[in-house]
């Protein structure tokens, strides 16, 4: 198992957590929690353009570049968080998860996983 699954699976280990992983920019799956079901990397890719609509809206709110968005949807969250220039990291999780739980361990792994991208 690679260090950024470890880490992913780390994460993912809290209750109510669905999975995590990284893509790239433009949707592609670079790594991901062993928790990852078929269709979940569907799901991923496109959040590439939900982040470039939270940029385009940062900029027009002169706020800059957004380092972190959420999304409530009515069975769950999805957060993706900004890794380096180019990857994201992706973290869906059930209504009933603990989002500072899950904000609080991407934090803490985020400068090793900017390290092994």
């Amino acid at each position: 198992m690679s260090q950024l699954v470890g880490i992913l699976d780390e994460i993912v280990g809290g209750a109510g957590m669905r999975f995590a992983c990284i893509v790239s920019g433009d949707g592609f799956l670079i790594e991901s929690s062993s928790s990852l079901e078929p269709g979940d990397e569907l799901a991923s890719a496109a959040i590439g353009p939900v982040l470039e609509a939270a940029r385009a809206a940062g900029e027009a709110l002169d706020f800059g570049d957004p380092a972190q968005a959420m999304i409530q949807y009515e069975g769950g969250w999805v957060l993706v968080t900004r890794m380096t220039d180019d990857c994201l990291l992706v973290a869906v999780m059930h209504s009933e998860a603990n989002l500072g739980w899950v904000r609080h361990a991407i934090r803490k792994h985020q400068g090793t996983i900017t390290e092994a991208l």
